[in-house]
């Protein structure tokens, strides 16, 4: 689906998928507006087009394989459509393009047949194990695809999010229940934690492990998010239950309850990374990150969703009550993460979740997700301002201008959205007969 800039109108909106169920995770948009879409589907005719390969795999699975697919940018015609996997159950969960626009893609996979080229390893070890893939641009040959991770059958690893540095370099980050990943830096961040740790994994553009290590605390430590900046600093976003996760210089350096978010800025150009700053952000309850930008200036942009009544909100916020079960948030820390520069509540009477954050050069946010409020804040202009019952999908602007007290809102009306050429692209999972996330 894409919409207007200002909302009011939809542009296109289109079904993609075949007889089964089909799930879209993760969009990117190249410079000329087309939409790169991965996810999983278990549809024996599912669309494909210029494929790398057009039969469907997964005999032994439930989810299926793997799809990743190109679509126009009027969104009238597929560009191409591949399946990608093997007998057991693939599931693409992040995607990201290179310079020239070939595809990175990542995920977890049960399958002992995976596509493999160029690995770093080739074996398949554990009972999820995660993959990195990288495509040519045109869809139709593999750079490289590669297994990670050494673990025995009863543990896991998921990697679920990617950015590219400006070097070609590319970042990868996920969530591993195994102490068995191959680490080049024990020393800055040490060995296996606690219960599941993040993992964070640098590759070439040719597919070579450059950096690969744990990070965590004594507790549960999950990835959400990553973006690299033109510095070529990381920003790592995920959530923790550890007292003694690495905290330095931190806006908030105390641990608070259950789970808190965690945001860690890290310098990557040497061969070892130097922690810049990293802090919690929470309440007394539950509060789950879900994704991360940044602005030309270097602050960094949150969304998620928390349960908290006393989540920090800062005085010039739009709204500072949670008002259901569950809001979403918008946070904003400084350049060098002392400082939270805003922080608000978004929602209604009942549950609302945000996935997904962009941003526009004139600082207005876009978020989108989920909500189950028929209050949900919306404006007259919306392409849709009614609430249909059970759980509505959103996309909301709200502009924010980080030197005066207060921020408005924009429009109303998904899960993953991303700001280009003066429009909205949202991408909606889609289950037969059913909306889903």
């Amino acid at each position: 689906m894409k919409l207007s800039a200002d909302g009011s109108t939809l542009l296109y909106s289109t079904f993609i998928g075949g007889n089964g169920t089909d799930y879209g995770y993760d969009i990117e948009i190249d410079n000329t507006g087309c939409a790169f879409i991965t996810g999983c589907t278990d549809s024996i005719n599912f669309p494909t087009v210029n494929a790398y390969d057009e039969t469907y795999n997964g005999k032994n699975a439930e989810n299926g394989d793997c799809f990743i697919l190109k679509l126009s940018s009027d969104g009238s015609s597929l560009i191409y459509s591949t399946y990608f996997g093997g007998s057991g159950d693939d599931i693409a969960l992040g995607i990201a393009l290179d310079t020239t626009n070939n595809i990175i893609f990542t995920g977890e996979t049960t399958s002992t047949d995976f596509p493999l080229y160029n690995t770093i390893d080739s074996k398949y070890d554990g009972l999820v194990e995660c993959f990195f893939a990288k495509i040519a641009a045109n869809g139709s040959s593999i750079i490289f695809s590669t297994y990670f991770g050494e673990t025995e059958q009863e543990f896991v690893e998921r990697a679920c999010a990617i950015d590219v540095g400006n070097n070609g370099d590319i970042y990868f980050i996920g969530t591993a229940l195994t102490d068995n990943i191959t680490m080049t830096d024990e020393t800055t961040f040490g060995s296996y934690h606690g219960d599941f740790d993040i993992f964070l994994v640098k590759l070439s553009e040719d597919g070579s492990l450059l950096y690969s290590t744990y990070i965590g605390g004594d507790g549960m430590d999950s990835a959400r998010a990553i973006e690299v900046d033109s510095a070529n600093n990381l920003y790592l976003l995920g959530e923790t239950t550890s007292l003694d996760i690495p905290i330095v210089n931190a806006n908030d350096d105390e641990y608070n309850y259950m789970f808190d978010v965690y945001l860690m800025k890290l310098t990557m150009n040497g061969s070892t990374p130097e922690i810049l700053f990293s802090t919690y952000l929470g309440g007394d309850y539950m509060d789950y990150p879900q994704d991360l930008c940044l602005d030309s200036e270097g602050n960094v942009f949150i969304t998620g969703q928390t349960y908290s009544e006393d989540f920090p909100i800062t005085k010039n916020a739009y709204d500072n009550e949670l008002s259901g079960s569950a809001d979403s948030f918008l946070s904003v820390f400084s350049p060098d993460g002392s400082e939270l520069l805003y922080s608000t509540f978004i929602g209604g009477n009942s549950s609302d979740y945000s996935y997904s954050i962009g941003l526009s050069n004139n600082l207005e946010v876009v978020l989108a997700g989920t909500t189950k409020s028929v209050d949900f804040p919306r404006e007259a202009a919306a392409y849709d301002d009614t609430y249909f019952g059970g759980t509505d999908i959103f996309v909301l602007k709200i502009e924010i201008d980080l030197e005066q007290d207060g921020a408005s809102w924009s429009f109303y009306w998904s899960i993953s959205t991303i700001f280009t050429i003066g429009a909205i692209i949202v991408l909606i999972s889609k289950k037969k007969n059913k909306v889903a996330g």
